[in-house]
């Protein structure tokens, strides 16, 4: 998993380094070839996974919301604290893996 978060945030950085990228944010919301749809196309990937492990996770402890804290991890914790804010828990999770990498 490090490996394919370490490609995608390289790419997304190789990305913004692209020197059309200075001369306006409009430029910023268009992919520009091959190479930035395949960079947007797995960060959509990685965003999926994550949600289908929160949903799993969410499924698994269902009405026992006091045991995702028992789990004593930091899903758990999200999960338990966000509730039905997926969008948010998903966005700490890529930090979180931005952070451990």
């Amino acid at each position: 998993m490090a490996v394919v978060f370490d490609t995608i945030m390289i790419d997304i950085m190789k990305r913004s380094a692209h020197p059309i990228r200075g001369f306006t944010n409009r430029l910023n919301m268009v992919n520009l070839g091959k190479f930035e749809r395949d960079t947007s196309r797995n960060c959509k990937i990685l965003r999926n996974f994550i949600a289908n492990h929160v949903n799993r996770v969410r499924r698994e402890f269902k009405n026992q919301e006091s045991r995702l804290l028992e789990r004593g991890d930091f899903l758990g914790y999200l999960i338990h604290e966000f509730k039905d804010n997926n969008e948010l828990i998903i966005d700490e999770m890529v930090e979180f893996f931005l952070a451990a990498t």
